[in-house]
């Protein structure tokens, strides 16, 4: 069964889509499965919105190779993502990223309690030295800064886990689960920074996913209007919340 790709917003110039749990965001000569990529150039002609408005082949071809992706999910992640339905509208969006002027919402569930109601995490990231497929942090990396606030503490079994909301100020590769996880706290399900014995208890506890959700994304927009678009967790998230 294919995941449900939901349109949240639309207009001219961008799309906002409710991106499930399990799709690949971007195309790659590894990849075999359908990506979102596919997906939008399947109902999208990119090649003739694109109108080289800064007469910069680099911006161009950025917009045709990522079929108007603004900013990245992970595959196990769910949510929120935008998307660009033109040239124009793709290099404002990246440079409202690239100035921090999104504002970005996630939930998440970590293993044991998160001992802060608030709290914020401060430390440079880059691919870790010692496994190639994996990102950490690292004094020479590149900044990142996450903003954490607390909902909620829960036990299963005796097992204690903590629903929180996370900021991302920065937008680093796995910046959310390689924060948290050098917190002690990872994300739960999380097969890259988690112990063997936490996605022991995981699946022992019926964890099917990553419980990392993209809920919500604040920007505005090329005429200056305030948007605010947001994605409740799939059921399967929110029996936990």
């Amino acid at each position: 069964m294919k995941p449900e790709i939901k349109i949240i917003f639309e207009n001219e110039d961008f799309l906002v889509i409710d991106k499930p749990y399990g799709l690949v965001v971007n195309r790659s000569e590894s990849q075999k499965d359908k990506t979102l990529q596919d997906w939008l150039e399947e109902r999208y002609d990119f090649k003739n919105t694109s109108t080289s408005v800064l007469n910069d082949s680099e911006y161009e071809n950025e917009f045709l190779s990522r079929s108007g992706i603004v900013h990245r999910l992970d595959k196990e992640t769910s949510g929120v993502l935008l998307c660009a339905k033109n040239e124009r509208s793709f290099i404002f969006f990246q440079n409202k990223f690239k100035t921090r002027e999104v504002s970005k919402k996630y939930i998440a569930i970590t293993y044991g309690k998160v001992l802060d109601d608030r709290f914020e995490i401060d430390a440079p990231i880059k691919r870790d030295p010692r496994n190639r497929f994996k990102y950490a942090v690292v004094r020479d990396g590149k900044e990142a800064q996450t903003f954490f606030e607390k909902v909620k503490d829960f036990e299963i079994e005796d097992k204690k886990f903590s629903v929180i909301y996370c900021y991302p100020r920065t937008g680093r590769t796995h910046q959310i689960r390689v924060h948290l996880a050098a917190n002690m706290t990872p994300v739960v399900s999380d097969l890259i920074y988690s112990t063997k014995s936490e996605l022991e208890i995981s699946q022992n506890l019926g964890f099917n996913r990553l419980m990392l959700h993209s809920y919500e994304l604040k920007f505005s927009g090329l005429n200056n209007e305030d948007y605010t678009f947001s994605s409740e967790p799939p059921e399967d998230f929110q029996k936990y919340l």
